[in-house]
């Protein structure tokens, strides 16, 4: 069995400099990393200046986002490759706001977790569940479709090394949070 992976990301917050600071803070206060795993996700712009400064720490620094491809004319986007040069090794697909405000499809986030693979870096996907598909009789159906769909084409050696990450958007910014046993729940 996996040794747990708490991950945080921060959107579009905190100033470089603040990140920096609060890398260098909690350095020191992390847990054993053969019991429990943790991760920031930042933005791109943040992540070599983090990398640098996490030198030694057992936090994993990720992306928050990569195109699906390598390179090309894709203004504002992140390329996988320069993520995996950089020193990234994680990178968070499939979030909820991705899906949300950018339409982000199951096919565009299938073709992403192939271009995190091919650049040797390990995809954290997010399954969403909205309150209203939770409170609906699909639930259960609509997130193992985002999983089954995000892993089209994947072979067992990569889904061995796949991070999912049951993210249900009705708890973000709501106040509620969801229980241990959501996931379980959510998948069974």
């Amino acid at each position: 069995m996996r040794i747990p992976f708490v991950a945080g990301n921060w959107k579009m917050n905190l100033s470089v400099e603040e990140a920096v600071n609060f890398l260098e803070t909690i350095k020191g206060q992390l847990p054993d990393p053969k019991v429990t795993e943790t991760c920031i996700a930042a933005s791109p712009l943040f992540l070599e200046s983090m990398i640098k400064h996490n030198n030694g720490s057992p936090l994993v620094i990720a992306a928050e986002n990569c195109f699906y491809e390598d390179e090309g004319a894709y203004t504002g986007e992140t390329s996988p490759k320069a993520l995996s040069e950089m020193g990234v090794t994680h990178v968070i697909i499939g979030h909820s706001e991705r899906r949300k405000y950018f339409n982000e499809t199951d096919d565009i986030i299938n073709k992403k977790v192939h271009a995190a693979f091919r650049n040797h870096l390990t995809p954290i996907i997010c399954c969403d569940e909205t309150m209203s598909r939770r409170q609906s009789a699909d639930r259960i159906s609509w997130v193992v479709s985002q999983v089954t769909n995000a892993l089209k084409s994947v072979t067992a050696d990569q889904a061995k090394n796949i991070i999912l990450a049951y993210e249900p958007s009705w708890a973000i910014g709501s106040g509620k949070t969801a229980s241990t046993d959501e996931p379980k729940r959510a998948v069974i």
